[in-house]
Order: structure tokens, then C-alpha cells, then sequence
């Protein structure tokens, strides 16, 4: 999975299980005795084969596949956003990571390949930009949102973005002020629920939980609403909604759902309307092209059938994945 996911370097912790100490029970790749490898260091010496292989079949110059770069999709992520969230959660239910990850695990699902960047890296490289949960901002920051999805590029937002200033500050203004020009809409207010209570959203014909965070949004002349609150007080409501702006198009999504399908689907539907064909792979269930090999790591509760083309040469594993197995395959 390391090599799949462009690692430079892969390295052990330690090799030998400690007898005393604070780290009695942080296994090494030889077991107590100093001798006997452990089942870590079993599935280290066959990485370390497999690696082997790899290099025997490398391709130094193999292009990245057009479908595959046309996927390939931007996640922002920015730390101090992050801890200032986790400062002000309010709610025990909202989970930051967890909800960085719902974006993430959508864009694997439709094979999309990932790079995890901060924002002075350039944007458009990237037809798609997911920036989920970057709650402080500045006037700058919007605007290269702005000019990078008018110059074509498909902008994917999630609650909780864009309310305070760099300093940690609300906005004397409406609601997320700066970011309400961008995603054509106004945030009437937000909302959480207890324990052990549940709203629900729909977004075409499902119906998606959500428990820790849910915005109300009023949107402008020219946005399409693509997700609605479905019961309670909020429903009817629009909770998700999509607009076009210049060449490319910018999507908010206003609901942070319990098991992250709904922003699956939306996210695949931003896809769907660039006209970019996707794939559908299991939650989990990843796969990745680098150097000319393509890796699927199943990290699923089943077997998983990779994508494999029938004059594809498969160097490791095969076409069924077991659970926490790899398949390794050249086209």
C-alpha cells in the first residue's frame, strides 16, 4: 500500500521485541528470543521479495493511464484549521479526522488517485479540489477557490469550512461570509443532534443519517439544490447544493452524514456531471496506479474482484483479493 501511495521510503521501527521497559508489548520483526521472526517480520521478508519482483518488472518510463490522471483529485488539508475545530467541536459526536476521511474513502471509492496537499501547492494541477472542514480562511485563500474553479477546475467543499478568520474569529457578518459568494448560497444556521437521536438527508433516491453537524442553506438564483433534509424540523431544507462558476463548478456539501455515503454519492456525482468516467469500488477495497503497475489493497470485510483487463500480466496475489491481501498487475 506504501508503494501505491507514492512513498519514497518504506522502514522498520525495530527489530527486536524489548524484555523490559515501556515498550514490553511493541512487537519487532524477531520475537522475544531474538531469533524466531514474528508474523511482522514474515510479512516484511516478503515484502522485501515481492519489492524485488517489482523492480524486475519496472517500467521507468510507462505513462499514467488518461482515465486514471483524469481522476486525479486534490484533498486540502490544513492543521491549524484542524486543531482550532477540535478546540470548538461542539458536539462530542463530530469527529474531524473522521470527517476528512469520509472525502478521502469517497474519492477512493471511485478510483480516484489522491494527493493530500497544503495550500501553497498549486491548485490547478488538479481537475478536482476537495477541501473538507477548512474552517479558517482569509480573503486570499477564497479567491484562488474562486479563480481555480473558473478556470475550469471542480471545487468540492464540506461543512464547517470557512467560518472564522485566520485568528481563530467569527466573521462580523452572515454566517461563513466569505465563502457564500463562491458556493451560491446563504448558511441560514447549523445543527446538531444527541445521543442516541439521528436526522436524515436525501440526495436523489437514498436516504443518509447524520447526527454531528447539518446546515440549513438558502440558495441563490442559479444553484441547484442536490441534497435535502428529509424529517424533523428541517425538513424540505436544502442541505447540499452545486453551481457552475466559469469554466469549472463549485459544490457545498452541509452535512457531515454518520457513515460517510452520502458524501460518496455526491462526490461521485460531481464526477458523473464533469463527464469523467469512475469506477466503483468497495469502501476500502483501493486501488492505485504508479510507475506502470497498478496495486489493489483490500482492506474490506471480504474478497474483492480487482479491475484487471484479461491481458493484464498479474505479478502478485490474483484477480479475487482476499481480505488484507494485495494484488500487484501490469497492462
Amino acid at each position: 500500500r506504501a508503494l501505491a501511495a507514492d512513498a519514497k521510503i518504506v522502514c522498520t521501527y525495530r527489530y527486536r521485541e524489548p524484555l523490559s521497559g515501556a515498550e514490553q508489548y511493541h512487537s519487532g520483526l524477531v520475537g522475544t528470543d531474538g531469533v524466531t521472526p514474528t508474523t511482522g517480520g514474515q510479512q516484511y521478508s516478503q515484502a522485501a521479495q515481492e519489492m524485488n519482483l517489482l523492480r524486475a518488472n519496472l517500467k521507468p518510463d510507462a505513462k499514467e493511464p488518461a482515465a486514471y490522471a483524469a481522476r486525479r483529485t486534490a484533498l486540502l488539508y490544513n492543521v491549524e484549521s484542524r486543531w482550532n475545530i477540535d478546540d470548538h467541536k461542539q458536539t462530542v459526536r463530530w469527529d474531524t479526522m473522521g470527517h476528512i476521511l469520509k472525502s478521502y474513502r469517497a474519492l477512493k471509492r471511485v478510483g480516484a488517485p489522491v494527493d493530500v496537499i497544503t495550500e501553497d501547492k498549486d491548485f490547478n494541477k488538479y481537475p478536482f479540489l476537495v477541501v473538507p472542514a477548512v474552517q479558517l480562511v482569509d480573503e486570499k485563500l477564497v479567491q484562488r477557490w474562486k479563480d481555480y474553479a473558473a478556470q475550469g477546475g471542480n471545487l468540492i467543499i464540506t461543512c464547517r469550512t470557512g467560518q472564522k478568520d485566520r485568528r481563530g474569529h467569527l466573521w462580523e457578518g452572515p454566517w461563513a461570509m466569505p465563502i457564500l459568494d463562491l458556493i451560491g448560497a446563504k448558511i441560514k444556521f447549523y445543527d446538531t443532534i444527541p445521543a442516541p437521536y439521528s436526522g436524515k438527508v436525501k440526495a436523489g433516491e437514498q436516504t443518509y443519517d447524520w447526527t454531528s453537524w447539518a446546515e440549513i442553506l438558502e440558495p441563490d438564483a442559479g444553484t441547484t439544490v442536490v441534497a435535502t433534509h428529509a424529517d424533523q424540523f428541517y425538513a424540505g431544507k436544502p442541505a447540499a447544493v452545486t453551481r457552475k462558476l466559469g469554466k469549472g463548478t463549485v459544490t457545498y456539501i452541509g452535512v457531515d452524514s454518520t457513515n460517510g455515503d452520502l458524501e460518496a454519492q455526491l462526490i461521485r456525482d460531481v464526477f458523473t456531471r464533469a463527464s469523467v468516467p469512475v469506477e466503483n469500488l468497495a469502501d476500502g477495497f483501493l486501488v492505485d496506479w504508479r510507475d506502470g503497475f497498478w496495486v489493489a489493497t483490500n482492506f474490506t470485510e471480504k474478497n474483492q474482484q480487482a479491475p484487471i483487463p484479461p491481458n493484464a500480466k498479474i505479478l502478485i496475489g490474483s484477480a479475487n483479493v482476499p481480505i488484507a491481501g494485495v494484488t500487484v498487475w501490469q497492462e
